[in-house]
């Protein structure tokens, strides 16, 4: 990790603020990597759901897999970030 990156405690400590009533759906996965099936997941449901928000929760690895060849965290989370660019899509760590 670099000067620059936050930790992970620091990521997990900013949560997306939902004001109350919001519909908030939750999406999670490694994102390894992410394509446009997970944004095809997301837009549908934002639309059939009616949701407010749904927050893209990557994970740091699949406890069932092997984490070897798996692309950083930060790395993950910033490919994700570059997809989902609908406002409504918030990406954060798991």
């Amino acid at each position: 990790m670099s000067a620059s990156q936050p930790s992970i405690a620091t990521l997990r400590a900013q949560m997306p603020l939902a004001a109350p009533g919001q519909r908030i759906g939750l999406m999670g996965g490694t994102f390894n990597p992410p394509h446009e099936g997970h944004l095809i997941c997301a837009v549908t449901a934002l639309r059939r759901l009616q949701l407010d928000q749904l927050w893209w929760m990557v994970t740091p690895g699949n406890p069932l897999k092997s984490g070897e060849g798996l692309p950083s965290l930060h790395a993950r989370m910033a490919a994700s970030c570059r997809l989902a660019t609908d406002p409504r899509c918030l990406r954060r760590n798991m």
